[in-house]
C-alpha cells in the first residue's frame, strides 16, 4: 500500500515531451480585504471497495482577511460553511460523522495563498486541533458509542502535520484553490510526455514508462470571462499492458498456478480491468474579481484490480 501511495505523489522523475511552445494567458490577481465570494459544490465519490456513490453537497463563504503588502505579497483566507449536507451525515447520520459536521459549521477554517492565489497552508492549525478536541471531549459525555470518540481524539492528537488532517476531511479546499494552478493557461496546447515511475506491482526497485496526453486551451469568451480546459491522462492501452503483465508476474512469483480457482477468478477479473489514471479541469473565471464563477475537476486513480475510485467536484459561484 505504501508503494501504491508513492505512485500517487505524482512525482514524475522522468519527463520526455514533444510539443510546440505554447502561448500563454495569467489572470492578474485584483482581491481586496474584506471581499467575499459564495459558493456551492456538488461532490459525487466513486469507489471500488465499496462499490457506492456518495454525494454530498455544501455551500462555503470565503472572505479575503488580510494581504501582505510586501514584494512576497500572499493573503490570509477565510473558509466558512454555510451548509454541509453528505452520505454519512445526513443519510447514514453516523453519530460521529454528525458531530463532525457540528464543529465544521461552526468553526472558520484560515490559510494562506501566495500573489497569484495558489495554496500555500492552512494557519492557526494549533487552535483549531485544540478547539476540535475540546469540542469532541464534550460531545462524547452524551454519545451512544463514546469509543468512537475516543479513537478520533486519539487519531487527532498523534497527527503531527494536522494541516494534513484538515485537507482530510476537507479536501475540498485545496481542491477549489487548484483552479488557480491552471495558470498560466495555454491557448492551445497538445502534448506527449513519458511518465516514469517505481513498478508498484512487482519489483518497486524496477522504473516503468507510461505515455501520458496533456492538453490545455483557453479564450475569453467576453472581455471578463475567461474560460480554461486542462486534460492529462495516461495511455490506457500502455497502462493495461503494464498493469496485465505485471500482476500475472507477481503471481507467478507467488507460485499461484494458472488452474488455481482463486488465480482463474482473477484472470478473469484482470481482463476486464481497465486502469485509468487521470485529471481533467473545467474552469470559467471572472478577470475582474480573479475568481471561478464555475470549476469543475475530475479526477480518475483506477490503480488496482480491487481498488479504485473517481471524483468529481463542481464548484458553482452563487
Amino acid at each position: 500500500m505504501k508503494q501504491f501511495l508513492i505512485l500517487f505523489s505524482c512525482i514524475i522523475l522522468s519527463t520526455k515531451s514533444n510539443t510546440l511552445k505554447a502561448q500563454t494567458v495569467t489572470m492578474p490577481i485584483k482581491w481586496k480585504v474584506g471581499q467575499t465570494f459564495r459558493y456551492e459544490l456538488k461532490h459525487k465519490g466513486i469507489g471500488s471497495m465499496m462499490m457506492e456513490e456518495f454525494n454530498s453537497n455544501k455551500a462555503f463563504q470565503i472572505k479575503v482577511l488580510s494581504q501582505n503588502a510586501k514584494s512576497d505579497s500572499s493573503y490570509i483566507i477565510e473558509w466558512r460553511y454555510i451548509s454541509f449536507v453528505t452520505f454519512m451525515t445526513d443519510t447514514l447520520k453516523e453519530e460521529f460523522a454528525v458531530a463532525e459536521k457540528k464543529f465544521i459549521l461552526k468553526t472558520p477554517f484560515r490559510f494562506r495563498l501566495d500573489k497569484k492565489g495558489k495554496w500555500q497552508n492552512f494557519a492557526d492549525t494549533t487552535d483549531i486541533k485544540r478547539q476540535m478536541i475540546d469540542f469532541y471531549k464534550i460531545e462524547r459525555k452524551t454519545a451512544r458509542e463514546p469509543g468512537g470518540f475516543d479513537f478520533k481524539i486519539s487519531q487527532i492528537n498523534e497527527w503531527e502535520n494536522f494541516g494534513e488532517y484538515l485537507d482530510a476531511i476537507l479536501p475540498e479546499i485545496k481542491v477549489f484553490y487548484s483552479a488557480y494552478d491552471l495558470f498560466p493557461a495555454s491557448v492551445a496546447m497538445k502534448k506527449d510526455t513519458i511518465e516514469t515511475f517505481n513498478d508498484y506491482i512487482l519489483e518497486y526497485n524496477k522504473m516503468v514508462s507510461i505515455p501520458k496526453i496533456l492538453s490545455s486551451t483557453s479564450k475569453y469568451i467576453n472581455p471578463n470571462l475567461l474560460k480554461i480546459s486542462n486534460f492529462e491522462k495516461l495511455n490506457e492501452s500502455a497502462l493495461k499492458k503494464y498493469f496485465s503483465e505485471s500482476t500475472r508476474a507477481a503471481w507467478d512469483k507467488m507460485k499461484l498456478k494458472k488452474d488455481n480457482p482463486a488465480r482463474v477468478a482473477n484472470e478473469k477479473m484482470l481482463d476486464d480491468f481497465q486502469p485509468k489514471l487521470s485529471n481533467n479541469y473545467e474552469a470559467l473565471f471572472d478577470n475582474q474579481s480573479s475568481t471561478p464563477i464555475k470549476f469543475d475537476y475530475l479526477k480518475e486513480e483506477w490503480m488496482m484490480l480491487r481498488g479504485g475510485s473517481s471524483w468529481y467536484y463542481s464548484f458553482k459561484r452563487l
